[in-house]
């Protein structure tokens, strides 16, 4: 249901250049104070003192339960206020706490098109700086992703998202192991549509697929998506998905 804090890459910047970042499926957008580091389920990215935070996670129930689940953990904590908030069409939420050092956290997450949008921040002092403000103003969804017509190719980019996260582990492993890539997966790995993935083993390369036939509502071929190790998702055997890169800095 949630993204563990540790496992999202957490990456210094040194630099700042507002960057435009447009969600792994294409339904949501927003602008960071600085370069995104390419992970497309989610990263951790420091700015000045603020520390800004991305994920995007699976919830393919009502949204309304997703909401419920998540204020009734949150509010156990002491001191959290929750308000409700907008991004276009999307309702949403927002928890607000401070730390007994003063260190403030919004999170505001947003539940549509089978996926959760999280994104928080964390900044000290008793006034947000102006880019917090900036930040949460710049989220904005699709209309079309209230429109369940969109939810199996929804699941197909959540899929993707997921492989990529495979096939970044396998490089790192790699990268620790004088080339060696790991000879098999994480076994509670699995698509949030109900395949299994599988590690094929190529030479000096590899590839992941989806195993089976789960994708078909949004036709795509049995054993796809599937990916390789130059991080390109294929929806077919001809057929590279676009990587979800972000855009490019605003001037």
């Amino acid at each position: 249901m949630r993204v563990p804090l540790f496992a999202l890459l957490l990456t210094r910047l040194v630099w700042a250049d507002p960057t435009p970042y447009l969600t792994a499926d294409g339904m949501c957008k927003a602008t960071f104070p600085a370069s995104v580091p390419d992970r497309p389920g989610g990263f951790i990215l420091f700015h000045d003192n603020s520390l800004f935070t991305f994920g995007l996670m699976t919830w393919g129930k009502d949204p309304q339960r997703y909401y419920e689940g998540s204020r009734t953990l949150r509010l156990l904590e002491k001191g959290v206020s929750v308000r409700t908030v907008h991004a276009g069409p999307i309702e949403g939420q927002e928890f607000h706490s401070v730390s007994a050092e003063g260190r403030h956290n919004v999170l505001q997450e947003f539940a549509a098109n089978g996926s959760v949008y999280e994104f928080a921040v964390y900044y000290s002092g008793a006034q947000p700086p102006a880019e917090v403000g900036q930040f949460f103003s710049s989220i904005s969804f699709s209309p079309e992703a209230l429109d369940p017509r969109h939810r199996p190719r929804s699941r197909l980019i959540q899929c993707s998202v997921a492989l990529d996260g495979l096939a970044t582990s396998m490089l790192d492993s790699a990268a620790r192991h004088a080339g060696e890539f790991p000879i098999r997966l994480p076994a509670d790995e699995r698509c949030p549509a109900g395949g299994t993935y599988v590690l094929q083993q190529q030479g000096s390369g590899f590839t992941i697929h989806c195993s089976g036939n789960h994708h078909q509502e949004a036709d795509v071929p049995a054993d796809y998506p599937r990916i390789d190790q130059a991080r390109q998702v294929l929806e077919s055997p001809e057929k590279p998905l676009p990587r979800p890169d972000p855009v490019t800095p605003a001037p």
